[in-house]
């Protein structure tokens, strides 16, 4: 169970702290920039950790189940 659920909730975690970053250094960035680059760094940060949080949820899960 674990190896089939971790890499979707990796994914999705990913993208929701990839949102989430990228608000946060746009924001630091300011405007206009932070705008422009905020998503954008956002985005890429979201699909780099989603596929390690996915592996490490997935192990996670399968030991406990």
């Amino acid at each position: 169970l674990g190896e089939a659920l971790g890499p979707e909730l990796g994914w999705e975690l990913g993208a929701l702290l990839g949102a989430a970053l990228g608000e946060e250094l746009g924001a630091l960035l300011g405007e206009p920039l932070g705008a422009a680059l905020g998503p954008e760094l956002g985005a890429e940060l979201g699909a780099e950790l989603g596929p390690a949080l996915g592996a490490e949820l997935g192990a996670a899960l399968g030991a406990e189940l």
